[in-house]
């Protein structure tokens, strides 16, 4: 499985989608930790894992299990980049692809998004990839030899940004995230932004399928009107407002005291 990932990784380097990946490191820049296919310099291993994914991905040339899903290409490019990075020997980085590819699977086996219909295929017409990110997290921190309760703190900060909920308004212990894992949306946004740049195509028409955009997000319902009613004569940035004090915990204290110094 490792060797056929590279085998992909390697037949791909000429194709155009490759040439785009290159631009795109070029841009991100960095310290050099681990080869990327093609290029002569190495880049970051999470820059470097996550573009040789993408590279070995481009032939659909990979692994599949039972013809349904292909993961070997992540499991495989996370641990190759970060045996680089620590210089992990053969042994660490066979070991954490397959335990990361079996954590994948069996993510990836729990979720039913496609059943055969009268003798034909039928997939679901949403579903997520977070599978591959925890299978991530495993392969990479095992060849990094992270400890049990990081590899346990890295799954939940994966998990966070793939599937968020309202308990955390709950907590009283402050975690990675507060309400919205601001550092994996800013981190998309930039990334997808440099990949347009260099040529990557999207599907301009998410915001508008149904299932689409907006049911992904979880909401309970959308008003799609909202979005373009006013537009360009009302701002919504002169709706806005500066909280009087920031510390939210504190609020029902602080207006007791206003409150209360108040002739």
């Amino acid at each position: 499985m490792v060797v056929d990932t590279l085998v992909c990784g390697l037949a791909a380097v000429r194709m155009k989608r490759t040439r785009m990946a290159h631009k795109v490191i070029d841009r991100l820049g960095g310290v050099e930790e681990a080869t990327v296919f093609g290029r002569s310099t190495k880049a970051p291993a999470a820059v470097a894992a996550a573009f040789n994914s993408d590279i070995t991905y481009a032939l659909d040339a990979d692994d599949t299990l039972f013809d349904s899903a292909h993961f070997a290409t992540i499991v495989v490019s996370s641990a190759r980049a970060e045996a680089e990075r620590v210089d992990a020997s053969g042994d660490s980085l066979l070991r954490a692809v397959a335990v990361g590819y079996d954590m994948t699977a069996r993510l990836n086996l729990a979720c039913s998004f496609m059943e055969v219909v009268d003798g034909k295929m039928k997939w679901s017409e949403l579903f997520g990839s977070g599978y591959g990110t925890l299978g991530t997290v495993v392969s990479a921190g095992l060849v990094s030899g992270v400890s049990r309760d990081r590899m346990i703190h890295a799954l939940a900060a994966a998990t966070a940004p793939t599937a968020r909920n309202t308990h955390n308004t709950e907590r009283t212990e402050p975690a990675t995230y507060k309400h919205c894992p601001n550092m994996h949306v800013v981190q998309a946004g930039m990334t997808a932004s440099t990949l347009a740049e260099a040529g990557y195509p999207g599907e301009p028409d998410l915001l508008y399928l149904e299932p689409g955009f907006f049911d992904a997000q979880g909401f309970r319902s959308v008003q799609r009107e909202a979005i373009t009613e006013d537009v360009g004569d009302r701002w919504r940035i002169l709706d806005s407002a500066v909280k009087y004090c920031p510390a939210l915990l504190l609020h029902g204290c602080l207006h007791r005291c206003v409150a209360r110094a108040r002739p």
